[in-house]
């Protein structure tokens, strides 16, 4: 372990990069975390929506 950097994932291997260089990996994860509150927003803009309007103009489920 004199390399320094010590790999979580069975079968990974040492390539001379760290992974806060990774750039898929990052871009990854930007994707779920901006996917998430957008997802959360949408649904409460959603609901308040349905709550506002009348019975009547809802849809039938």
């Amino acid at each position: 372990m004199s390399d320094g950097m010590v790999l979580a994932l069975p079968g990974a291997e040492y390539t001379g990069g760290t992974i806060m260089h990774d750039a898929m990996l990052w871009a990854s994860w930007y994707v779920w975390l901006l996917a998430l509150p957008a997802l959360v927003i949408g649904t409460l803009i959603w609901d308040w929506i349905q709550r506002r309007q009348p019975v009547r103009v809802r849809r039938r489920r």
